[in-house]
């Protein structure tokens, strides 16, 4: 279950993000987590723009968890 997944804290931020935004699905939060793959992590700073993603509540939900995780 992807909840179990992002609960995990052996998970960086970044990774925990990442693994949100796959599970939302859309080909934005794809996109966005795509580019966190490729090596934003460490980063002192992190731009995500997700104005064209058309999340729900509980897409919104998952990436809050996964912050807070």
């Amino acid at each position: 279950m992807a909840g179990d997944t992002l609960q995990s804290s052996q998970l960086t931020l970044e990774e925990s993000l990442e693994i949100a935004l796959r599970a939302i699905g859309s080909d934005v939060t794809k996109a966005v987590a795509d580019n966190l793959a490729k090596g934003v992590v460490g980063l002192p700073t992190l731009n995500v723009h997700l104005r064209n993603a058309n999340m729900t509540a509980a897409d919104a939900k998952t990436i809050a968890n996964a912050l807070v995780a």
